[in-house]
């Protein structure tokens, strides 16, 4: 049997059937790694959200739920339950169902590895152990590309074929690229990963005005205002249509420009020149950013303090690069709410408090008694919001 090599690695395992989940769970743990068990869909966020799993081992039915471990997956790829830097994490569900059809749905939630039950303990522990090799093997430092230092592009396409032609032309043009295959996945993209431009499909699955109408709502500033900070980020369409498809009394929706499908046979060049217009590669943010002694890599998202790395839960890191990024500036509770995804402005105010004690804690004897973040009191009350101040020492140095 394979055993876990280095320190103790952690595995969620969550699993419905008890005796199944018992076992595995043995096995696991007599190969030497650290066994988080869940036997439901709550449960397993719990581990989620308050440890740092290596490694998930999902049930695809998980008590009434019958796609819990397919929602799970979705929702760590997306940094929904994780912190960023923990949503790249491998991902092995387990299922009853084979098939295709079966392997290509769980694959295409953002699974690594697909078993399909009955399978041996030694199978999985097998499969746990390669997958966590890998994992390992993926994270050696590299050179930092060009790329590295360009805002992301999201390419909201579900089609795989025209997804990977989409983004190598965009890596070729010197672009980082975050693909999000259906609408719901593209409201968790934004805020997490701040991209720089939109390349949106009008047709998702069999809906031929699934873009179209995220268009019209990312313009109005998402549900409930969710993605105001958002509203006016360049947006290419991209249809297999001669046009739009627009219905009589439609608005005007309000794109940068729009493709057809069969002008990518042409080759990538008309395509990139229209890109750069909107998100000029040399003008986009760098993936670090840096304000007095806090340090963001938007890519990996790491958080580092005076030399001191930080784990952040999903709002807290959002709300600290929006405020690193405005270098001292202030931002408003209404930009960091959009960035967050908190429907309501009261309760921004308990992750900015748990953000500054950590910011403290870090790096004592920087801070000791001083804030680094301050209120800011705008002309109007929605400008009031935050920023991020340097202590004495650094201020003036």
């Amino acid at each position: 049997m394979t055993r876990a090599s280095g320190p103790s690695m952690t595995v969620l395992l969550a699993e419905d059937f008890s005796e199944l989940r018992v076992g595995l769970a043995a096995e696991l743990r007599k190969a030497g790694y650290r066994v988080l068990t869940a036997s439901n869909l709550a449960a397993a966020r719990r581990h989620l959200q308050r440890e740092e799993p290596d490694l998930a081992l999902l049930d695809i039915g998980l008590g009434d739920v019958a796609d819990a471990g397919l929602v799970l997956c979705r929702e760590i790829r997306h940094a929904v339950v994780v912190t960023p830097h923990l949503s790249g994490m491998p991902i092995i569900l387990l299922t009853s169902c084979g098939g295709e059809e079966g392997r290509e749905v769980g694959l295409t939630a953002g699974a690594d590895l697909y078993l399909v039950k009955p399978v041996s303990f030694n199978a999985v522990v097998e499969a746990v152990a390669t997958s966590l090799r890998n994992r390992r093997g993926s994270q050696a430092p590299a050179v930092p590309s060009k790329a590295s230092q360009r805002r992301p592009v999201l390419v909201v396409e579900d089609q795989d074929e025209d997804a990977k032609l989409i983004t190598d032309y965009l890596h070729g043009g010197g672009y980082l690229t975050i693909r999000a295959r259906t609408i719901d996945e593209a409201r968790h993209a934004l805020p997490v990963h701040n991209p720089g431009l939109v390349v949106l499909d009008l047709k998702l699955g069999d809906d031929w005005n699934a873009g179209l109408r995220f268009l019209y709502e990312l313009r109005a500033g998402g549900q409930l205002g969710l993605l105001r900070a958002f509203c006016d980020l360049p947006v290419v369409l991209l249809t297999e249509r001669e046009n739009l498809g627009l219905a009589s009394g439609d608005p005007e929706p309000r794109f940068s420009i729009y493709f057809s499908k069969r002008m990518f046979l042409t080759g990538p060049g008309i395509f990139l020149t229209n890109i750069r217009t909107y998100l000029p590669p040399d003008d986009a943010p760098r993936e670090t950013v840096e304000f007095g002694p806090i340090r963001i890599h938007r890519r990996q998202a790491d958080v580092w303090v005076a030399g001191r790395h930080l784990t952040l839960p999903n709002q807290q890191y959002v709300v600290l690069l929006a405020l690193v990024e405005a270098q001292g500036e202030p931002v408003s509770r209404t930009t960091l709410c959009a960035r967050a995804v908190i429907s309501n402005m009261n309760h921004l105010r308990p992750p900015i408090t748990r953000l500054r004690a950590t910011l403290k804690g870090a790096a004592p004897e920087l801070f000791g008694s001083f804030d680094p973040i301050r209120n800011y009191r705008g002309s109007h009350t929605g400008d009031d919001g935050y920023r991020l101040v340097l202590p004495p020492q650094l201020a003036n140095a």
